[in-house]
């Protein structure tokens, strides 16, 4: 059973990676739970993420986090 634990959600992930289902799952369970979300996808990432990818896997997080966490 999933229980909404927090109020915003920040999902990055690769299409490589075997998460798809059940990242889907979550930004939809998010979104009818009326919790702010952002889904970022990186093609062919990989199990975590390297050069360019990274800085923009990066780049998401700060910017979630100033927008979401920071006062």
């Amino acid at each position: 059973m999933l229980r909404l634990v927090a109020t915003t959600l920040l999902l990055i992930y690769s299409l490589s990676s075997y998460a798809g289902a059940l990242i889907t799952k979550a930004v939809i369970y998010a979104h009818k739970a009326g919790m702010a979300n952002d889904l970022l996808v990186i093609a062919d990432g990989g199990h975590g993420f390297s050069g360019e990818d990274n800085e923009v896997a990066g780049a998401a997080r700060l910017a979630w986090f100033q927008d979401h966490l920071v006062y």
